[in-house]
């Protein structure tokens, strides 16, 4: 009976370790090519960025970019809204994260994204109007996807239903331009709620 015990006990330890949810900073690379000649957009890039901090915390996120456009993106579940804050500007400009204008016609999911992969990394498929939407993630940095229910832009509500995890890369594939994400570190942290708090000297517009 003691063996019994504790063994079911190192079982309920592991599991609450492995449902933990991810709270931290991920860096990604950012890339933005021509889908026809697969050459890099520079333009794009410079007021997009080619480099991004990621911040999440339970139902909130904050995207940090050093693109030439905008300084950061704020969500937050509560609202259910995207705020963006443009550089050298007080406005800051808020849409509705579950409006998404695209249809999605399949959706896939593999163990890993290649007969050769060595990663670890799963993948998910979303063939939609606008393209295609690959997702790679590792399942111990989880990402409660309850949280993100009501999240379609970029269908990232979709993708979590599959996952549940922070994607790691994520390669959107449109007809003119292909948006490549890659991390390229990860750091759990404890972040203060405060870093997801809306400066009170901003003026909200709706975009």
């Amino acid at each position: 009976m003691k063996i019994y015990l504790l063994t079911l006990l190192l079982i309920l330890n592991n599991k609450n370790l492995f449902s933990q949810l991810f709270e931290g900073k991920i860096i990604y690379k950012v890339e933005y090519l021509n889908s026809k000649t697969q050459q890099k957009d520079t333009k794009l890039e410079e007021e997009e960025g080619t480099e991004e901090e990621f911040f999440i915390k339970n139902g909130n996120y904050l995207i940090k970019s050093n693109g030439t456009k905008n300084e950061w993106k704020l969500y937050l579940s509560s609202t259910n809204l995207i705020y963006e804050k443009r550089r050298n500007n007080d406005t800051l400009y808020t849409y509705n994260a579950g409006i998404n204008k695209d249809t999605i016609l399949e959706i896939n999911s593999y163990k890993s994204h290649s007969k050769n992969d060595t990663s670890g990394l799963r993948e998910v498929v979303l063939h939609c109007n606008s393209g295609s939407q690959y997702f790679y993630y590792d399942k111990k940095y989880q990402m409660d996807q309850s949280l993100f229910s009501r999240h379609k832009v970029n269908n990232l509500n979709s993708y979590l239903r599959k996952s549940n995890s922070i994607p790691l890369t994520m390669v959107f594939e449109t007809h003119n331009i292909t948006y490549e994400k890659m991390s390229r570190g990860i750091e759990p942290q404890k972040l203060e709620y405060s870093i997801f708090a809306i400066p009170k000297n901003l003026i909200v517009k709706n975009k």
